[in-house]
């Protein structure tokens, strides 16, 4: 009897150890993609912007209303820059190696619309990878105007 109840809890155990590597490898919304794999590609085509967050804060540039953010998808574990700009502006979302080395740069000029880059990835759990997302308006002062890694 104490042999059968030992087994099933140690399965349970052991089922319960394995749900958040399911769940991260594949939580069934239609992911086209995962961590590195996602590199350079669309984050709304993709569904890794069905479930982001802004994350690093947003920065205010120079004309109201206008900001650059550093969105995240914990399920893809990928990064983008995104503007609410009506100007033609320059985004960029650069991904760094955890030595802090510059590991992808993806850079997009809008056309004077909310706007995003290609995604980067931004994994934590294959090391500290970090990003960061960046706009120029060319008609201020300010030159790059860039978000706190995360």
């Amino acid at each position: 009897m104490w042999k059968k109840l030992l087994a099933t809890l140690a399965m349970a155990v052991a089922a319960i150890a394995i749900v958040p590597a399911i769940a991260h490898a594949d939580p069934g919304s239609g992911l086209t993609c995962g961590g590195f794999g996602c590199d350079g590609r669309d984050p709304i085509a993709s569904h890794c912007a069905d479930q982001n967050f802004t994350e690093g804060g947003s920065t205010v540039v120079s004309t109201p209303g206008d900001r650059i953010e550093l969105h995240f998808s914990p399920a893809c574990e990928t990064a983008w820059a995104y503007t609410t700009t009506n100007l033609s502006a320059q985004i960029r979302i650069t991904s760094y190696y955890p030595n802090g080395s510059t590991r992808t740069v993806y850079t997009s000029t809008t056309n004077g619309s909310i706007h995003y880059t290609p995604m980067v990835f931004d994994g934590y759990l294959n090391g500290n990878y970090t990003a960061i997302a960046c706009e120029y308006l060319p008609m201020t002062v300010n030159g790059w105007v860039c978000t706190p890694p995360w």
